[in-house]
């Protein structure tokens, strides 16, 4: 592919991407309106009210957190550079504040957010025609298909790490053929940005130069060392000086109010409760394991349900505020369609499983089970995962073709496209309709 047409759209994407990017950039205008009165303010408690009030599944608002008031919100081992990647962002809306008077987090971060949703629109699509040689006309109908799924959709309007990462992966897939003939530094650059935004999305690169051969990998190993000391300094130089001192004076003062609110109201001290099971052992990253929560309901209502299908009953409610663990669909279609897609998945992988590409897939897939399914790692709220992983289930579907006839998927995908977009789309835009009240 020739250099001039990387960040330019070819003439079979016209009509898509546009059109994607405005489906995109509607959502979150919703999200704007919804959330304004809440995120515009610059009260002293607006980090207190922001927590409290923003409500979109599980999803973090920490990036307009750290945007509206500058400090690694984050947690640093698992996101060690990310709060760095927001700290241009937080000059620019502190400028906007000086001269509007209002925190404008929502707008400096969103039109990041609608870029970042389309450039990994574009990147799956151009790994559709590209690398698995679709028709273009194929390939558009899969990716939108993806956008479709509730999490692709959901993910496309928060700016959480997830679709930060989201053209990250999509870029390593659609460079790892050529991983081969790349230099170290450009190896390592690559491992860098995606481990620093996602600390397990690291093990990915390295995962898709390995499967190009042992020999590159080799010859290389030492820049993913190089990156990887590089996040591990970082990562503890961000707790040391920054995070625990911050943390040691919230503390303090949290408790202070907390005792005095208690004495004036003649309170006792609320118990907090864990929606985790328990871990394996009690110690660093360890004790973010769950060895009890049920792995069958969890992935018929969570892993493979409500990733894609949003279940109606406590819609996009926070599982740390009132959500139950498990949730479950009201009609019996939400099941049979979730079967469907799966054995569609199914069948697409398994028509493709000599390609390198789908293998590469099927690691990736092992790995994201083998940390959330298997160790229980954040395996209560499964679904918030799902952007590190739907595209994979996209790349899958495209194996059907090896078998069947192109006349015969296009309905498929256009009466699955309708019932998605329909499902979750329509739901989601009731609920940012109606703006947040809080007091």
């Amino acid at each position: 592919m020739k250099k001039k047409k990387l960040f330019s759209l070819r003439p079979d994407e016209r009509i898509d991407v546009p059109l994607m990017f405005l489906f995109m950039a509607v959502l979150n205008t919703l999200v704007v309106y919804k959330y304004h009165d809440l995120m515009m303010n610059t009260h002293r408690w607006f980090r207190w009210r922001l927590f409290k009030y923003f409500e979109l599944s599980g999803f973090d608002p920490i990036n307009y957190a750290v945007t509206s008031a500058w400090e690694p919100g984050y947690d640093v081992y698992r996101h060690p550079l990310l709060a760095f990647l927001m700290y241009p962002f937080y000059w620019m809306n502190k400028g906007l504040s000086e001269l509007t008077g209002y925190n404008c987090t929502l707008f400096v971060l969103t039109p990041l957010v609608v870029l970042s949703a389309t450039a990994s629109y574009v990147l799956l699509r151009r790994i559709l025609t590209d690398q698995l040689h679709l028709a273009s006309v194929d390939a558009a109908l899969l990716a939108v298909l993806t956008w479709g799924f509730a999490y692709m959709m959901l993910a496309s309007i928060v700016p959480d790490h997830f679709i930060f990462s989201l053209p990250l992966l999509l870029f390593t897939i659609r460079t790892a053929p050529s991983l081969p003939s790349r230099r170290g530094w450009w190896r390592g650059g690559l491992f860098f940005f995606t481990a620093g935004v996602t600390l397990t999305n690291g093990v990915k690169v390295v995962m898709a130069d390995l499967l190009q051969g042992w020999r590159g990998f080799r010859r290389h190993w030492w820049c993913y060392l190089i990156a990887g000391m590089l996040l591990a300094g970082l990562s503890y130089w961000q707790q040391t000086r920054l995070v625990e001192p911050v943390q040691q004076v919230r503390k303090a003062e949290q408790k202070k109010a907390d005792e005095k609110r208690l004495k004036e109201r003649g309170l006792k001290p609320k118990k907090t409760v864990s929606r985790n099971g328990h871990p394996i052992a009690n110690l660093p990253f360890i004790r973010w394991t769950d060895m009890t929560t049920p792995r069958d309901t969890t992935m018929v209502e969570n892993l493979f349900g409500e990733s894609m299908q949003f279940h109606r009953q406590h819609f996009v409610e926070d599982i740390w505020k009132r959500r139950p663990l498990f949730v479950h669909y009201d009609w019996p279609v939400n099941y049979m369609v979730e079967l469907l897609l799966v054995a569609l998945i199914a069948a697409g992988a398994w028509l493709q499983r000599r390609l390198r590409l789908q293998q590469l897939c099927l690691c990736w897939f092992a790995f994201d089970m083998l940390l959330h399914l298997v160790l229980g790692f954040t395996i209560n709220e499964i679904y918030i995962m799902a952007p590190h992983w739907l595209f994979l289930f996209t790349i899958s579907l495209s194996g059907l073709y090896r078998r069947v006839p192109s006349r015969w998927l296009r309905p498929l995908w256009i009466a699955l496209a309708l019932w998605l977009y329909a499902w979750n789309g329509i739901q989601l835009v009731r609920y940012l309709m109606v703006p947040v009240m809080f007091q």
